[in-house]
């Protein structure tokens, strides 16, 4: 009895600490990390790598990486979420100070999986490669520097985790998860004498992430419409739902006060159902917006306000 009684008081301190920092997901708790099928993100990417054993040879890759949720599956305590990745980049060899001995177009299809564990923080498994997602899943590294879905934010509504100190090599990397969005920042840097990389990861502006609503099949809209934004007025972050009757080939854009574009939140080809877009207007400035959803014979104009 008395070692239980011991081992409650040392355990006791720790428990309090990590309701200090975590909270609980009902009350301090956000999701940082919005996973559900067909929600997308699109990336810039720069990826470098140098040999200084090699007279300074180095591989470059810079471009774009299109990422989709495209299916999940339930496990008894996790969720696998299946990735597709669209990779267009621009491979450069060659080296420093000299020529560049090749240069060209790299397309790629990449499938990956992240795994959702159902812990208390829902901690995220990266398994298989992907050139935006690139935080170090392995078990041995310390709690605060584990990927969650849900995390306490700052008031941007971010949240940093950092990774470093390999025990086999030095590197250090940081990725900000945003609230609602996802991961809005990826850096990695590290090395030896021998030889260095450095990879960064950049949420782009024409980024959209969106989430289908589903409806009962029989009460499938029955006619186009595009709501009001919520909240509005908004500081950053504001959705957008739309309903769409029947299969068609929609945009939803969003222009300033004297008509230029600022984003594109969806175009492509989509089916009959309830939408919903996220719109993160971070780096825009104060001040009134208009968002249209058009069709081929369809136009809907509504106006909203960020307020910073």
């Amino acid at each position: 009895m008395k070692v239980l009684l011991i081992i409650f008081a040392l355990t006791l301190p720790f428990s309090n600490v990590y309701a200090r920092q975590y909270g609980s997901k009902q009350d301090t708790l956000v999701d940082v990390f919005p996973l559900s099928v067909n929600r997308k993100w699109i990336y810039h990417t720069e990826n470098f790598f140098i040999n200084n054993e090699a007279n300074g040879y180095y591989i470059s890759d810079s471009g774009s990486a299109a990422i989709k949720i495209t299916t999940e599956t339930e496990m008894t305590d996790s969720t696998v979420w299946f990735f597709e990745e669209h990779q267009n980049f621009l491979h450069r060899e060659g080296f420093l100070g000299g020529r560049v001995d090749t240069t060209y177009k790299v397309l790629n299809v990449v499938i990956f999986q992240l795994i959702e564990l159902h812990d208390s923080l829902h901690q995220v498994l990266i398994r298989g490669n992907s050139s935006a997602f690139r935080w170090t899943s392995d078990y041995f590294i310390p709690e605060t520097s584990r990927v969650y879905r849900y995390r306490e934010v700052d008031t941007l509504g971010e949240v940093r985790t950092y990774q470093n100190n390999f025990p086999y090599a030095e590197y250090a990397n940081l990725y900000v998860f945003k609230k609602l969005v996802g991961l809005a920042i990826g850096h990695q840097a590290g090395g030896s004498i021998f030889a260095s990389h450095s990879n960064d990861q950049r949420l782009l502006d024409t980024t959209f992430i969106e989430t289908e609503v589903k409806p009962e099949s029989q009460n499938l809209p029955k006619s186009f419409m595009v709501h009001q934004n919520f909240p509005n007025p908004f500081n950053s972050m504001t959705t957008i739902d739309y309903e769409l009757p029947d299969r068609e080939n929609i945009s939803l854009r969003v222009y300033d006060i004297l008509g230029r574009e600022v984003r594109t939140l969806v175009s492509e080809l989509r089916e009959p159902g309830v939408y919903r877009a996220y719109f993160d207007a971070g780096d825009l400035s104060s001040g009134v917006y208009i968002y249209t959803l058009q069709t081929q014979n369809y136009q809907i104009k509504r106006q909203m306000i960020l307020l910073k």
